[in-house]
């Protein structure tokens, strides 16, 4: 049908067969369990925020993702 230019994976560079996309592509796997990881903490980070603005006043959630304050300023030398 030519809609690609290439037929391999963008992931790992190897041929993108059917059987490869849907389970053997290791590399977009990890991909996908990275951005898993990352939404579960986003959503737990963002309902502990909003809980302690509620209860607490002055206070600040740091994690090491976008949108929150980078808790590495507790570690500068």
């Amino acid at each position: 049908m030519k809609l690609i230019d290439d037929n391999k994976c963008i992931h790992c560079k190897k041929p993108e067969t059917l059987h490869h996309v849907i389970s053997n592509c290791s590399a977009a796997a990890k991909e996908r369990y990275t951005w898993r990881h990352n939404s579960v903490l986003y959503t737990i980070l963002t309902s502990l925020e909003n809980k302690l603005s509620h209860n607490l006043t002055n206070t600040k959630v740091y994690a090491d993702m976008i949108g929150f304050s980078n808790p590495g300023i507790f570690f500068q030398n």
